[in-house]
């Protein structure tokens, strides 16, 4: 009978590594593909739907596509990019660290390997031995809508169709977490102590104001709040410290003050040495390695000073 051949179910728990992708290449054709569907989801950009769909086809990915395309080379490194390939590496010196009742996957919200192709090799496994809890992890230290709240809207679409749905968790944030906060002290450590620094701006993504002073998002606080313990953390150190917001998009305004506008404020001021930190990415992208680390580099080095691009958490040990 079923009861006598019935057993206990494997207490197996899946964590998955939720990032949010990068174009397929850094063909114009691939970043259009890429900004379509990544400016198309009404978390990234609420206006209303009608009015960005004219903006978005008609004004945005005619021209943007090719400008975002020279960028995306920049960072290409023949077969993939930072984001893409730093997240894989994470998700692989990890696993032999977890438990033997954890088992680990990545995927991304706009590329390959997506949510959905994980809980498909998720419902195919036995249902006695597969994993009966899920733990969704994205790669965003701080909560916003337009990063946590689309990770959730995308598990909700690919969970619509499915008979077999786990318990599942999303962190929605751990941008206080001790173990991020004391790893992002320690690399901001070592690149002070090899190249020193006039100011060491902290920089997060930037949203439009609008979304904190009347929709009520907590990502500015979550922000302070890194801000806050990594400047407790760091101790007295040898520059000033100043909390930036960077990556604008569109006409209104966003959290501020601005990254490119502080730096160049900074170095006409008579501090030109600058290092830049970037707490809400764990691992370097297109807004580190190349907003940060190039576009910002060359304008610092333009009005006369120089520029340090402090790495993110990515693989390190």
């Amino acid at each position: 009978s079923l009861w006598q051949k019935w057993k206990p179910m494997a207490t197996k728990t899946k964590i998955i590594l939720g990032q949010l992708g990068s174009p397929q290449s850094p063909s114009t054709k691939h970043v259009r593909s890429f900004l379509r569907e990544f400016l198309g989801d009404p978390r990234v950009v609420d206006a209303p739907r009608w009015l960005w769909a004219i903006i978005l086809n008609l004004f945005v990915l005619p021209f943007r596509p090719k400008k975002s395309a020279r960028a995306y080379a920049r960072i290409w490194d023949g077969s993939g990019f930072p984001l893409v390939t730093i997240t894989t590496k994470v998700a692989q010196a990890l696993k032999p660290h977890l438990a033997p009742n954890l088992e680990l996957d990545h995927c991304f919200l706009v590329c390959e390997p997506r949510p959905g192709s994980i809980l498909d090799t998720w419902e195919q496994e036995d249902a006695l031995t597969r994993a009966q809890e899920v733990i969704v992890l994205p790669q965003f230290p701080q909560y916003a809508e337009s990063t946590i709240a689309s990770v959730v809207d995308g598990l909700g679409k690919e969970f619509g169709g499915r008979v077999n749905i786990p318990t599942f968790t999303v962190m929605n944030s751990y941008h206080t977490a001790k173990c991020f906060i004391d790893h992002s002290v320690r690399l901001i450590r070592e690149s002070l102590a090899a190249t020193p620094a006039d100011v060491l701006i902290i920089s997060f993504h930037g949203i439009p104001l609008r979304r904190v002073l009347q929709k009520k998002d907590q990502y500015f606080q979550h922000c302070l709040e890194t801000f806050k313990l990594i400047e407790r953390e760091l101790g007295p150190v040898d520059c000033e410290l100043r909390m930036t917001f960077q990556s604008r998009f569109g006409s209104e305004k966003w959290l501020g003050p601005y990254t490119d506008a502080t730096a160049e404020e900074l170095v006409k001021s008579g501090k030109k040495r600058l290092s830049v930190y970037c707490p809400s990415f764990v691992v370097d992208c297109l807004e580190t390695t190349d907003e940060i680390g190039h576009e910002l580099k060359e304008t610092v080095h333009e009005v006369g000073g120089t520029l340090t691009a402090i790495r993110c958490l990515n693989d390190d040990p």
